[in-house]
């Protein structure tokens, strides 16, 4: 069964130190749990993803995206965010397993 992940894209040091993402992650993950609802969205490296991603980012590893299942929410962190690269992707491998790196949110 084909997957379809949406995501934002952005420099590592973007995400992590000039936005507020860790505050938006911890809220959403805040909402999940009140809600008791499974969490589909992560933090992740672009490295793990070279395959998905445009060709012409490069190195990736000074990259990071937000991934997640819900398109309306992405659509929400590319208008929160402004300046990151908002595309989507499909595979059969489910990414939001605890086989990739995902960041503590």
């Amino acid at each position: 069964m084909t997957i379809r992940y949406y995501y934002v894209l952005a420099s590592r040091d973007f995400l992590l130190h000039q936005e507020a993402v860790e505050e938006i992650l911890r809220e959403r993950s805040q909402y999940y749990l009140a809600k008791s609802l499974k969490k589909d969205f992560a933090l992740l490296d672009a490295e793990d993803f070279k395959d998905y991603l445009p060709t012409h980012l490069a190195p990736l590893n000074q990259f990071m995206l937000i991934v997640s299942t819900d398109a309306t929410w992405i659509d929400w962190l590319k208008l929160r965010l402004q300046y990151v690269y908002k595309s989507y992707f499909d595979t059969d491998q489910p990414i939001l397993k605890p086989k990739h790196k995902s960041y503590p949110i």
